[in-house]
């Protein structure tokens, strides 16, 4: 069931994609590194305030029928609920007259596509480091905490939502100051290298 949940989530995790590109459709090149940071804004917002009430909601002491089902539950429900937003509030943001035909394999066939794009290469296989990189962090770290120094599933939680609060500051406030200053490119090669000292820092705890 566990591995069947995350096959049937991971086929449709479309939804961060149609973000980004629906994003793209209404930046421009002045624009685009602000909407882009408050998007990681809300990423931080959903890391402060997912991990914290997902900890508490497993939590027993609060509320006696809590347990570990009681955060999937939740996190259904607000699944539904977004769902309804996109169907009702969401509005189309491509330009009408390009081609908007949906293929069941345009995703894999636009992995092979990845490799003819000279311009964006190197982008995309940083891209995926990076996030390959900091995923096996963020769901070993869990293990880490537990094995380590004993969390429990909400001061877990609570230290993601830690996490989260810089992320709001640095994606919502620092990210959008520097790129009034800096190009994108010169702030990715300083923040890549501080995040993964930062990563590296943790083994040291």
């Amino acid at each position: 069931m566990l591995f069947l949940g995350r096959i049937i989530d991971g086929l449709s995790g479309g939804n961060v994609s149609v973000i980004y590109s629906s994003l793209a459709d209404i930046s421009d090149e002045k624009t685009k590194a602000k909407n882009f940071g408050l998007v990681g804004a809300a990423f931080g917002l959903g890391f402060i305030f997912g991990p914290f009430i997902g900890g508490e909601l497993s939590n027993s002491e609060i509320v006696s029928w809590f347990n570990y089902s009681t955060p999937f539950i939740f996190a259904g429900i607000l699944s539904v609920i977004n769902l309804l937003f996109v169907l009702f509030k969401f509005t189309e943001t491509l330009d009408k007259t390009k081609d908007t035909n949906l293929e069941f394999f345009k995703g894999f066939k636009n992995l092979i596509k990845i490799f003819d794009l000279k311009n964006l290469r190197i982008l995309f296989i940083i891209s995926f480091f990076t996030t390959l990189g900091f995923t096996m962090f963020s769901q070993f770290f869990q293990v880490f905490l537990i094995k380590e120094f004993n969390y429990t599933q909400a001061n877990i939680g609570r230290l993601y939502a830690f996490f989260g609060i810089w992320s709001v500051l640095t994606q919502g406030g620092i990210v959008r100051q520097l790129s009034k200053k800096y190009t994108p490119e010169k702030i990715l090669k300083y923040s890549l290298i501080l995040m993964s000292l930062t990563i590296l820092i943790v083994v040291f705890s």
